[in-house]
C-alpha cells in the first residue's frame, strides 16, 4: 500500500485517527503532542528522532 499525501486524507478520517492516538494513551500518564499532519518522509524522520531519543533515555 502506498502512503497517502496528508492533504488527501478527509477531515473526518483525520479526526478519527487523532482520537485513536489520544485514546491509546488515556490513563497511561503519557503525554501526547500532535504536531500536525506530515508527508510520509517527514513522518519517518520524526519517528526515527523519537526512537533515538527513547533509546538514549532508556540507556541513561
Amino acid at each position: 500500500m502506498e502512503p497517502v499525501a496528508a492533504d488527501h486524507v478527509p477531515d473526518e478520517l483525520r479526526r478519527e485517527i487523532e482520537q485513536f492516538f489520544f485514546s491509546s494513551v488515556l490513563g497511561t500518564g503519557k503525554k501526547l503532542k500532535l504536531k500536525g499532519w506530515q508527508d510520509a518522509e517527514e513522518a519517518a524522520v520524526s519517528l526515527r528522532k523519537g526512537m533515538k531519543a527513547f533509546r538514549r533515555r532508556r540507556a541513561g
